[in-house]
């Protein structure tokens, strides 16, 4: 199924309705306490709102609705299956909706500042200290 996600950050079930154990562990960690949004989220802890992904095209590996959330994986269009990237230390989860090239190649993305444009999936996450993902880059 593909549908769209937001770049919403579950590691608090408090500030997020529907955020479940395990979403909630995904978020523990160095690496991504600071990926996305969430209830707790003020703009002015926002780096970079012209380069903070909040919506994009997206689905799940495993062919289920993504129920609205965004993790920082994508879909390998050839295998099919969620993709880590590369210099992350993300483990991907088929059960966990990801950023999908389903546009020529590309993604439809949303940013932080309002602003809408076709990027490159692989484009999104370069490095851990340079991405579209975490808040505080």
């Amino acid at each position: 199924m593909s549908d769209y996600g937001f770049n919403i950050n579950e590691g608090d079930a408090a500030l997020t309705p529907g955020a479940s154990a395990s979403s909630v562990a995904y978020f523990d960690g160095a690496e991504g306490q600071n990926i996305g949004v969430n209830g707790d989220t003020i703009m002015a802890s926002v780096s970079s709102p012209a380069n903070l992904l909040l919506i994009a095209d997206t689905q799940r590996a495993d062919g289920n609705l993504s129920r609205g959330s965004l993790t920082p994986q994508y879909i390998n269009l050839a295998t099919g299956t969620a993709k880590s990237f590369p210099g992350s230390s993300w483990t991907a989860i088929n059960t966990q909706a990801a950023l999908i090239a389903r546009h020529v190649g590309g993604a439809n993305v949303g940013y932080a500042d309002g602003h809408v444009k076709w990027v490159h999936v692989e484009n999104t996450w370069q490095s851990l200290t340079q991405n579209n993902w975490n808040r505080s880059l």
